[in-house]
């Protein structure tokens, strides 16, 4: 599902200047079929993960979501694996990013992760769409999406060390210089 979610995302950002055509070209010439893929893997999973993925999907609002999902952890694990790959495409735009513009690593790291976010939310709009494409409307708001991320990644960022952890977004673009010994030590240690 990771895999096939990178790939969205990539699909995703042809999407933004082509309002979707991509996307479809690859689905009416290529069989291109993410959505139909998900729920393929969806169907693989254990009956109690799927009865686990269930409760959390039902949940009501953002508590509700948040302790069921602690109730039924694998759910919180299954999500933390299918965003790496995520998180290593927005650190390698990141990463371009400040090697190109000379970037901190919190600033590229935000804009590899909007970018990413972008992407994303320009394909998980044109799967819906009955056209298989998308609007002018719908792709502005893919890309404020995108932008919306970013700052939220930002944010995050600045409060984790302000706590004195560090954000992995940072560590991934900037490696070993974008955080501090100690805050690796907690993010590796709450990590586990």
């Amino acid at each position: 599902k990771a895999v096939v979610g990178t790939g969205e995302v990539a699909v995703g950002l042809a999407n933004i200047p082509t309002l979707g055509h991509a996307g479809k070209f690859m689905e009416e010439n290529l069989g291109y079929k993410p959505k139909e893929t998900h729920k393929i893997l969806d169907d693989m999973y254990s009956p109690a993960q799927k009865l686990a993925n269930e409760k959390v999907s039902q949940a009501d609002g953002f508590v509700d979501t948040v302790k069921t999902a602690v109730d039924n952890p694998s759910t919180i694990a299954h999500a933390a694996l299918e965003s790496l790959p995520l998180m290593f495409a927005g650190g390698a735009i990141g990463k371009g990013l400040g090697l190109v513009a000379g970037a901190s690593p919190w600033v590229a790291a935000a804009i590899g992760e909007g970018i990413v976010g972008a992407g994303s939310a320009a394909e998980q709009t044109r799967q819906q769409t009955e056209s298989g494409t998308l609007s002018a409307k719908q792709t502005g708001m893919a890309v404020a999406s995108g932008i919306g991320t970013g700052i939220f990644n930002v944010v995050g960022s600045r409060l984790a060390k302000k706590f004195g952890l560090d954000d992995i977004d940072p560590l991934i673009v900037g490696g070993k210089s974008a955080v501090n010994k100690e805050g690796a030590k907690k993010f590796a240690t709450g990590a586990l």
